[in-house]
């Protein structure tokens, strides 16, 4: 295990049992066992750490899904991924770190979604307007993004099977009916 992984680890290990409000750079390298100076080596601050702790498993999450087709699955493993770390993700979002945290999900989000449309839009042959595409993006972020604020909101206490399945059931084909729509005006 490298530094990194190895910080990465600590970090969330430590959000299971304590509030992020409390999480201090020396219990950090008290318990991975590394200095202050290699956490900031490779990290900006431990939040920076979570953020690619995040990320490595947003898009390994993700990586193997068809952006348009099969989003939902994606999406499915990101609140596995939340549930599998939910007392750490609470602890971050009842903090004074919840919107470093939103803002970390959002961003990993968006760029995963903008993906989607993309791909769908060339391989449908439609040319979207940048104007078009953003639309798309802010309007689904929205709808994700609630999705995940109302379920860290509620304590994680929902079923991610059931939100994915209901989210599939809503949005199935909804990027390509959205852009043969926009073709048609």
């Amino acid at each position: 295990m490298t530094a990194k992984e190895k910080i990465k680890e600590t970090i969330l290990d430590l959000l299971e049992k304590y509030p992020a409000d409390e999480l201090t750079v020396k219990m950090i390298c008290l318990e991975s066992g590394y200095s202050k100076q290699s956490l900031y080596n490779n990290y900006y601050n431990w939040m920076d750490a979570l953020a690619d702790a995040f990320e490595t498993e947003f898009y390994g999450s993700v990586g193997d899904c068809d952006t348009y087709h099969d989003w939902v699955e994606g999406f499915h493993r990101v609140l596995k991924f939340l549930h599998s770390r939910r007392k750490a993700f609470l602890h971050v979002y009842n903090s004074s770190r919840r919107d470093e945290l939103i803002e970390i999900m959002r961003s990993r989000g968006a760029a995963l979604v903008n993906r989607g449309i993309t791909e769908c839009s060339r391989d449908m042959g439609i040319a979207v307007s940048p104007d078009d595409q953003r639309f798309m993006l802010d309007f689904y972020m929205y709808v994700f993004m609630g999705i995940v604020n109302d379920y860290l909101k509620c304590g994680m206490t929902g079923d991610p099977d059931y939100i994915a399945s209901r989210c599939d059931a809503m949005m199935r084909f909804h990027i390509r009916n959205t852009l043969k729509n926009l073709q048609s005006m």
